[in-house]
């Protein structure tokens, strides 16, 4: 993860300010990489959120949302507002 600022609180919840990004590994390769001006991370609870504009990208697609709670553990994700996607498998 990287950002421009960082939080890390006494709860050790984390929140990344100003271009905001984590990534989920497959091997080497980034299997997601998820973008934002905020990103909140609870380890407790396994949890990514942001409030904010969201990008997530995989080898196949690109998806926009305004808002977003991603359960990774459950690998369950929620898209809050107004949506947009676009996919191309790999060749």
């Amino acid at each position: 993860a990287d950002a421009d600022n960082g939080l890390l609180a006494a709860d050790d919840t984390i929140t990344l300010n100003g271009n905001a990004r984590m990534q989920r590994f497959a091997g080497d390769l980034a299997e997601i990489t998820v973008k934002s001006a905020l990103l909140h991370y609870n380890p407790h609870t396994q949890t990514l959120s942001t409030p904010q504009e969201v990008a997530i990208d995989t080898p196949d697609s690109h998806t926009l949302s305004l808002g977003a709670v991603w359960q990774l553990e459950r690998n369950y994700l929620i898209l809050e507002q107004n949506v947009r996607s676009h996919y191309e498998p790999r060749r």
